[in-house]
């Protein structure tokens, strides 16, 4: 199992493990993948590679001295259970002992069972019109 930096090569590998989980159809329908190819460009990500096929993948960025924001986190459903969703987090963690560091989420129930705290949630201001 290889962990590493996501590079612009590994798109269509990213692409495969996203199309595999119906939850994540946002990034990879009408469009959206190309659009979301962009974000990964202004992000760092990480991936989790087993036998040269994606099965983890985790997106964040960082704001200055206000910390690490992580915005995905995705383990391949036929992998999960082995702790690699927290793997990749304290891959995160690793590289930025320093800074505070905060998941945007909509899975509470999962990070709360690796034993994460909440801080604060965050509000819609404004649905796009799509």
């Amino acid at each position: 199992m290889d962990l590493r930096q996501y590079q612009k090569s590994d798109a269509a590998k990213l692409y495969g493990l996203l199309v595999r989980d119906s939850d994540w159809t946002l990034y990879t329908q009408n469009g959206s993948w190309n659009e979301y190819v962009k974000v990964l460009d202004d992000s760092k990500s990480l991936l989790l590679v087993e036998k040269d096929e994606v099965i983890g993948f985790i997106r964040y960025r960082l704001d200055g001295p206000f910390g690490v924001y992580i915005y995905d986190l995705l383990v391949d459903k036929k992998h999960r259970g082995h702790s690699y969703g927290k793997r990749l987090i304290d891959a995160v963690c690793l590289a930025h002992p320093h800074d505070d560091i905060y998941v945007m989420s909509d899975n509470n129930v999962y990070y709360q069972k690796i034993g994460l705290s909440t801080e604060g949630i965050v509000f819609r201001v404004q649905s796009a019109d799509k």
